[in-house]
């Protein structure tokens, strides 16, 4: 088994010497202005003409080139665009290969991930929605089609009937370990090979840090 581990263009701008430059298109006739972050989803908000300033009196807002050409210019908006479009990316790309290799939604493979990194190999239903960003109703669908394909199995705990685990099955352990392998070729291809060492470690320690939690009140 595997290891698991308007409609004219607004033109590109040079935001900062560390940001990569992006593309925006203002589609006036449908009011919206609509930004691009190359494969990222984009972004949408209405074009406001006007505005009742204090007093009454009506503000110009502005074109939709000159609003969105300012708020283009801010990192902040187009660095969330490159994250948002490298997981956008990424995602639709290494879901179509595991599905086309190994016929798992990548849903179902980070599901089953998830079930075999969990103490004793299960995990609870709630614990699963949790870490797959699903609500009940949908950890419940996936769960039952997961186990109408044999993948994985409902468990009570003997001490609480309630609580119901989900683990995989003999022959989920097997597809699990055969996707892996896939799964691991394609973050060679698609991940790790167009960054070097220096640029995984940089992006290992980024990421970290934006997914340290920040909720919890000092101490």
């Amino acid at each position: 088994m595997s290891r698991l581990p308007g409609q004219g263009t607004c033109a590109p701008s040079r935001v900062s010497p560390n940001i990569s430059d992006y593309s925006a298109t203002c589609q006036s006739d449908t009011g919206l202005a609509t930004f691009c972050y190359d494969d990222a989803v984009a972004i949408e908000t209405p074009n406001r003409a006007e505005e009742p300033a204090a007093g009454g009196a009506a503000v110009q807002r502005g074109t939709c080139a000159d609003e969105w050409a300012r708020l283009a210019e801010d990192e902040r908006m187009v660095l969330m665009g490159l994250l948002v479009g490298a997981h956008a990316r990424l995602t639709r790309v290494l879901g179509r290969e595991l599905e086309e290799t190994c016929g798992l939604p990548l849903t179902w493979y980070i599901g089953m991930v998830r079930i075999s990194r969990a103490p004793d190999g299960r995990i609870t239903m709630s614990e699963l929605a949790q870490s797959l960003s699903l609500t009940s109703g949908g950890v419940t669908r996936l769960v039952d089609r997961m186990t109408d394909d044999g993948l994985v199995e409902r468990q009570h705990c003997p001490s609480d009937r309630r609580s119901v685990y989900v683990a995989l099955t003999p022959a989920g352990y097997q597809r699990l370990a055969d996707a892996t392998d896939a799964h691991l070729a394609a973050l060679d291809r698609h991940l790790f090979g167009p960054l070097d060492a220096a640029d995984r470690a940089a992006l290992a320690r980024a990421l970290t840090k934006l997914g340290a939690d920040r909720g919890a009140c000092p101490s």
